[in-house]
């Protein structure tokens, strides 16, 4: 629960000023489109093209920054065991298992009697070094992927405040030399 809300706050600390710029940008056109201005370069209006490229911008930096924040499961290459659960610590795999019985099988032999003893503590040791070692492997490249898509997120969004500069500029200038 406290993730998602954690998620939110991070969602509305950059989605929200964006929100805000892009109100001002078609504000903005609205204005330029309402009073005619145009500058024209080889017979193409640059104030709705670079509308267009600051709105196409942002689209994509929002997409990209939503996929940085939302989860992410995917596992590659997890190695799956039929006689054991495929790992102790992922809960996605954990949750694979049907029963909460099932699940202890696998530690204890009676899972009705806690006294049995437990699954041999090297196995057991063995299998958790094991699935940390991956788990934390899986964690660093989901991490770097992460940082890769939040940093094209953020040249998107750089684009888009370049072009939404460039169109209030331009159309600063066609005001007043047209």
């Amino acid at each position: 629960m406290k993730a998602n809300l954690h998620q939110s706050e991070i969602a509305s600390h950059l989605l929200i000023p964006i929100a805000f710029l892009t109100a001002a940008a078609t504000f903005s056109f609205n204005f330029l489109f309402q009073e005619e201005i145009s500058v024209i370069f080889k017979g193409i209006n640059l104030i709705p093209l670079l509308f267009l490229g600051y709105i196409i911008s942002t689209s994509a930096g929002i997409l990209l920054f939503l996929k940085v924040i939302g989860p992410s499961f995917y596992i590659k290459d997890w190695p799956q065991h039929k006689e054991r659960p495929s790992s102790i610590f992922f809960f996605k795999l954990i949750g694979k298992i049907k029963t909460v019985e099932d699940w202890m099988n696998f530690f204890i032999e009676d899972p009705h009697n806690q006294n049995n003893e437990y699954i041999k503590t090297e196995d057991l040791i063995e299998k958790a070094i094991h699935d940390l070692t991956l788990e934390s492997y899986q964690l660093s490249k989901k991490a770097i992927r992460k940082v890769k898509l939040n940093s094209l997120a953020h040249v998107f969004f750089c684009t888009s405040v370049c072009l939404f500069l460039l169109m209030i500029s331009l159309g600063i200038i066609g005001y007043f030399y047209t």
